[in-house]
């Protein structure tokens, strides 16, 4: 019974470090993730911005309105990009 119980140990040893070093690679996917999307979600932004604000300025002449027009679009592509991967993490844990 004392082999038994110390074979039952090892297989817990083994289970937990199996636990812990998926629980490793998971931080290391999500720190990986988050330092490549960032830049790509900023870069989207500005040229969202910049196609909607020269759009802008050709229809209504006026820089400060483009320039608005264009911070704008910016905003809700950045917004539109962080909710879509919002949506797509919270699918997969599912």
């Amino acid at each position: 019974m004392e082999r038994v119980n110390a074979q039952l140990d090892k297989v817990d040893l083994v289970t937990d470090s199996a636990v812990d070093v998926a629980d490793s690679v998971d931080t290391a996917v999500r720190a990986v993730t988050l330092a490549l999307v960032r830049p790509v979600q900023k870069i989207s932004g500005l040229a969202e911005g910049i196609a909607h604000g020269l759009a802008s300025l050709r229809v209504r002449k006026s820089p400060r309105t483009a320039y608005q027009a264009g911070r704008a679009a910016a905003s809700r592509r950045e917004q539109e990009i962080a909710d879509e991967l919002r949506r797509e993490g919270g699918d997969r844990e599912r």
